[in-house]
């Protein structure tokens, strides 16, 4: 993810995203900053995985593809917004 001030790339697994407070930072400039969802990635990662689903979906339990799906969707549509 970049920070929305300095452009700097921010790892979701850095101790400062991590915090269970309301108040983050950016660990390189400082900036406040809120974690949120990109919706047309999400949407167009659900979409690609509702398809592979029907391709694979004899060969996996439905709740571990539930739970996968939940996971990437998560991972790959997390941005890093300006906190006002």
């Amino acid at each position: 993810m970049k920070c929305p001030y300095c452009s700097n790339n921010v790892s979701i697994f850095s101790g400062e995203m991590n915090k269970n407070s309301s108040e983050r930072r950016c660990p390189h400039c400082g900036g406040g900053v809120k974690l949120g969802i990109n919706l047309p990635v999400a949407i167009a990662i659900m979409l690609a995985l509702i398809v592979a689903w029907m391709f694979v979906s004899n060969f996996l339990d439905a709740r571990l593809g539930i739970l996968m799906a939940i996971v990437v969707i998560t991972i790959f549509s997390t941005v890093l917004k300006k906190q006002l």
